[in-house]
């Protein structure tokens, strides 16, 4: 098959499943280079964003007793106090590989890399939808990514999806609140068969925004799913979420197109996400005020599965 049909292979079993696997995309040099840095991150007991609990946290106050952190990370690469381990995680995100991966299934061939995360241990999130929560603008246009920094067996939890479900016509979940979005999530993904997905170290999964998919919490204790992922929207679109969508011929939209290129971090950009160099310092001082001052920073755990299965 030439690399042009591969292409094309690729880009149709995307639009049919709403998923792809590139087997084997990013080195295990590089992994092992993050995986160094995430170890150092803990040993030095620092400060971080986390995502499954949307609070700044210590790290030793989340290890088990296996050293794995109970949450995870939200936006690694933008932590000022750990350029090493952000760099790291860059040098995977927003590398040439991710690049032409992405470009490989879309319409769109330059991208801006939204949010990521990291995943030490598997946290467990419910099943949903990305759009609700992050979409192009238009939607329909987001790619997520999801790289394998370790062998996934589904011992440590298991991410999973619901292939074809990107497909369903209902739009009946925009403006929901999140309790009804979950509830349309578990009504709609009756509609199709769950898939668990197990990688390699180094493979990674690229989905549709509009795919169910979610986590499954650890299985045995002691065991990892050590993982990352990254939401990409296409430069020459607008962010969106929720079914925001807007005309792209509108003088509006050109003017606010413009404005997000400015603050754009692009592939090969020291920095990751939308916001400039200023505006991720402003973010991480305000998050250490919040912390030292504890004032707003309690728990919230918008997706957490435990936090709906206990009912």
């Amino acid at each position: 098959m030439s690399k042009g049909n591969l292409m094309i292979n690729l880009f149709d079993q995307y639009k049919e499943n709403g998923y792809v696997i590139f087997p084997k995309l990013i080195s295990n040099a590089k992994i092992d280079s993050l995986l160094d840095e995430l170890d150092k991150f803990k040993k030095n007991n620092l400060l971080y964003f986390s995502q499954s609990e949307h609070n700044y946290r210590r790290v030793k106050n989340d290890l088990d007793e296996f050293n794995l952190l109970n949450t995870s990370f939200h936006n690694f690469t933008d932590i000022l106090w750990a350029y090493r381990f952000g760099k790291a995680g860059r040098d995977i995100l927003q590398s040439s590989d991710i690049k032409n991966a992405l470009s490989k299934l879309s319409y769109f061939k330059e991208f801006t890399m939204w949010q990521n995360m990291l995943f030490d241990k598997s946290t467990g999130t419910i099943d949903h939808i990305d759009s609700w929560y992050l979409d192009t603008n238009p939607p329909g246009s987001l790619l997520a990514v999801w790289v394998a920094l370790e062998d996934i067996d589904g011992k440590g939890g298991s991410f999973h999806v619901y292939p074809k479900s990107h497909k369903n016509s209902s739009k009946s979940w925009i403006n929901l609140d999140h309790n009804q979005l979950i509830e349309w999530t578990k009504l709609n993904q009756k509609k199709f068969k769950k898939k668990n997905i197990f990688l390699k170290k180094g493979d990674v999964l690229i989905w549709h925004p509009l795919l169910i998919h979610g986590s499954s919490s650890q299985k045995e204790p002691g065991f990892s799913r050590k993982s990352i992922t990254a939401h990409y929207c296409p430069n020459e679109l607008l962010m969106g979420g929720n079914g925001i969508s807007e005309s792209i011929e509108t003088t509006n939209y050109k003017k606010k197109l413009s404005i997000k290129k400015k603050n754009a971090r692009n592939f090969g950009y020291p920095l990751s996400c939308r916001r400039s160099r200023k505006k991720i310092a402003l973010a991480s001082i305000y998050g250490l005020t919040r912390y030292l001052s504890n004032i707003g920073n309690s728990p919230y755990m918008l997706m957490n599965r435990k936090e709906y299965e206990k009912f």
